[in-house]
């Protein structure tokens, strides 16, 4: 299975000091333990690194 990553849970991947990043940690191991494939679409990249260096 394949599942699309969005803004808000990559930013708390990237960023240590996110309000999420335990959610966001926590579903990404979740997800990468039932073999499933991860992928990032250009925009949400962009977006989430336009949010990390505010």
């Amino acid at each position: 299975m394949k599942i699309a990553i969005d803004t808000s849970v990559l930013v708390g991947l990237i960023n240590p000091r996110d309000l999420w990043r335990s959610q966001s940690v926590a579903l990404r191991a979740t997800l990468l333990a039932a073999n499933t494939e991860l992928f990032y679409f250009d925009c949400v990249a962009a977006e989430a690194i336009s949010t990390v260096v505010r």
